[in-house]
């Protein structure tokens, strides 16, 4: 696409036209700046743009989260972690526990598991997966905290990360926990891959 006819897209996307939104998506999608797998999920949680986008081809929206596995294995490992931790939080396994040593561990694992969020460089994932021995043994207690660490360090995130969808499921959680992946899949479509 020449560049006056983007900036012409840009333009008429960004005052609210909904062809042009569409045509934009679709030529970054050409240009390789969307990646299929980001449209794929953003599809499969409902978002409007995405399934214009991809027009009569679009998935079904899933229903359940373990219906979004592949779409999400597809994304890659930083986006199965940020469903992992969308499942915490909708299982209320992160909410703020009235045991210090709890509340404490959990902390830490969190500030350690959002800086690999942000950068997800060898340099995070080893000081999630080398905690001491003791804070180990109790994230391992916790299936979500250690699924959250499981799913950053371990080459079978994938399965994990399937688990996971399929435990919240069963947990009754999947509602929030798709609500709160929609600003993620809307975020894959705005950012450059």
């Amino acid at each position: 696409m020449a560049d006056p006819a983007r900036r012409a897209l840009e333009r008429d996307a960004s005052a609210g036209d909904p062809s042009a939104s569409r045509q934009l998506l679709v030529a970054r999608l050409r240009a390789g700046e969307v990646e299929a797998g980001a449209l794929e999920l953003a599809a499969r949680l409902g978002l409007p743009l995405a399934r214009a986008a991809l027009g009569e081809g679009a998935p079904a929206p899933a229903s359940s989260l373990a219906e979004l596995a592949g779409a999400l294995e597809a994304c890659g490992r930083l986006i199965c972690a940020h469903a992992t931790r969308a499942c915490a939080v909708a299982a209320g396994a992160l909410r703020p526990s009235d045991d210090p040593f709890e509340r404490e561990t959990t902390a830490r694992l969190m500030a350690t598991l959002d800086a690999w969020l942000v950068d997800p460089s060898r340099k995070h994932q080893r000081r999630l997966a080398d905690q001491d021995h003791d804070y180990l043994a109790w994230v391992a207690n916790s299936y979500w905290l250690n699924a959250l660490v499981v799913v950053a360090t371990e080459p079978d995130w994938a399965a994990q990360t399937r688990h996971v969808l399929q435990t919240a499921d069963s947990n009754g959680v999947s509602e929030e926990a798709l609500a709160a992946l929609r600003p993620l899949a809307r975020s894959l479509l705005e950012s450059p891959s």
